[in-house]
């Protein structure tokens, strides 16, 4: 059998019932409407045919905290959310972007198992995976996703599950395609399986659920619009990249939600609605189908409830919130070109841990914890830190994505171009949210000066940071396990 044919698997899933919760507080960004003719009066004022809503990138984001932009409502708000903008509507979808098992502090309090279960508790419809689902390797997704309970699909790797599923949405069928991140093995070196490019797959992935009944194609990828920081603070949204891809895909899918690259963007990308609101659960993507044909775009962004999540995981986190182990007089912070801090404070503690020379801490790998939607992509408020908040800024727990420190001796000249590079000195084929040249370069803690030829250098390498750094060297370095990981250098610390 070819390896289109392999990935072409379509389910059918009937209706979902859904129960109307209390009204949260929500603000509306003005609308995007694609039609011929502009609007007329409130979107809101009349009941759209099919409203489509949809999230990304949740990584654990079930619990209210506070972030550098305001709060983090939580699971509850976000339920609450969704369910206020279904009654809007003659007949709804929820759909994810995927990496929703990901993220602290349950994944790693849960050996990667609560994130799946509390997912399966939102009343989601139908998600596709995003990279972290594999975090805990093939097997642990395999089972886990299999008792997600709603319909997960992804046609460009073969983790036998669904490519497609044909939904009925108040009479009207919504054929949704998923396609997981189309480059899995950037992330994880331990994914083998081929990956077939989504303009090869989508077009027939169409036709066939468009010929089973489709009046809409939904295709949704973990996968978005790129980005870079600024010294200005917000981020400067670049969707050249991701708009080649809607071109590809335009007269085979009717919309595209994307996911990913902690980007937001809501409107049209080659005349094809495109939304990808803010992750972590700061926002609720909305795509209005109307009687006319006309699509309608726009973001709900989710402020602050009452009501905390009380699902799944709720209890551990209750526990972990309340296991004090330090406290800061300051907020600690990673907004690139800004403020360094929260990079800075794990580098000091790597220095205490281990009597390295020199620690590095890359910021790139501390964008777990909030969206930037000012910029900051990890913060810690002033007061108590819990344990619950480190394992948000270090949720990884496995060899995949690993948050261990090694120590290495290389010259002085090699550190220069080391910290040179790391700055982004030299251009690098990587993913934009993992890119040097985004972040401004890593915290350096120095234990003390050295005036021999050769110092001690140590660092974690969640995203290939110690490969990197010898290829910016020009040879393989003998990397020492050190004992202690990230986490570890975040609690020293703090605990000063």
């Amino acid at each position: 059998m070819s390896p289109l044919r392999c990935a072409i698997r379509t389910a059918r899933w009937p209706p979902w019932t859904h129960t109307t919760r209390s009204l949260p507080i929500i603000s509306f960004e003005p609308p995007t409407t694609i039609s011929f003719e502009p609007p007329i009066g409130d979107v809101m004022t009349s009941k759209p045919r099919v409203r489509i809503v949809t999230t990304n990138d949740l990584f654990g984001s079930f619990f209210h905290r506070r972030t550098s932009y305001g709060v983090q409502p939580g699971a509850r708000s976000l339920v609450n959310a969704v369910d206020s903008l279904r009654s809007g509507a003659e007949a709804s979808l929820w759909v994810d972007g995927g990496d929703f098992a990901q993220g602290g502090p349950l994944a790693p309090a849960s050996g990667g198992t609560y994130g799946f279960a509390t997912f399966r508790e939102l009343g989601i419809d139908v998600a596709t995976i995003g990279n972290h689902e594999f975090d805990w390797g093939e097997e642990h997704a395999r089972r886990w996703l299999g008792e997600a309970g709603v319909p997960i699909v992804v046609a460009n790797y073969d983790i036998g599950l669904p490519s497609t599923v044909l939904l009925d949405a108040g009479g009207v069928g919504v054929g949704v395609i998923g396609l997981t991140h189309p480059a899995l093995q950037q992330f994880n070196s331990t994914l083998s399986g081929d990956q077939l490019a989504p303009e090869v797959l989508v077009p027939d992935l169409a036709r066939s659920l468009r010929t089973s009944g489709a009046d809409v194609i939904v295709t949704v990828i973990h996968d978005g619009v790129d980005w870079t920081t600024t010294v200005q603070g917000p981020l400067q949204i670049d969707t050249g990249r991701i708009e080649a891809l809607v071109t590809s895909l335009r007269g085979h899918t009717d919309v595209l939600l994307g996911g990913h690259t902690l980007g937001r963007f809501i409107g049209t990308l080659a005349d094809v609605p495109f939304v990808q609101p803010w992750a972590f659960g700061a926002e609720v993507g909305v795509l209005d189908w109307n009687a006319d044909g006309s699509w309608t775009t726009f973001g709900v962004m989710l402020e602050e409830t009452d009501n905390p999540w009380t699902g799944p995981g709720a209890s551990a986190n209750w526990a972990l919130s309340h296991e004090v182990v330090g406290e800061i007089s300051q907020p600690l912070a990673v907004r690139p070109w800004h403020d360094n801090s929260l990079a800075e404070s794990m580098a000091r503690g790597i220095a205490a841990n281990t009597g390295a020379d020199i620690s590095l801490v890359f910021p790139q790998q501390l964008q777990t914890m909030q969206s930037p939607i000012d910029g900051t992509f990890a913060f810690l408020p002033a007061g108590q830190v819990s344990e619950a908040d480190i394992l948000r800024v270090v949720p990884f727990i496995t060899d995949h994505v690993c948050q261990d420190v090694f120590v290495s001796e290389m010259t002085l000249g090699e550190l220069e171009v080391l910290l040179e590079c790391a700055s982004g000195a030299r251009p690098v084929e990587v993913d934009v949210a993992l890119s040097p040249k985004t972040w401004g370069g890593p915290a350096v803690a120095r234990n003390r000066q050295r005036t021999g030829q050769t110092i001690s250098v140590a660092m974690a390498s969640l995203y290939s940071e110690r490969a990197l750094a010898e290829s910016w060297i020009g040879r393989t370095l003998n990397w020492d396990p050190t004992g202690t990981d990230l986490r570890a250098a975040l609690r020293t610390d703090v605990a000063r």
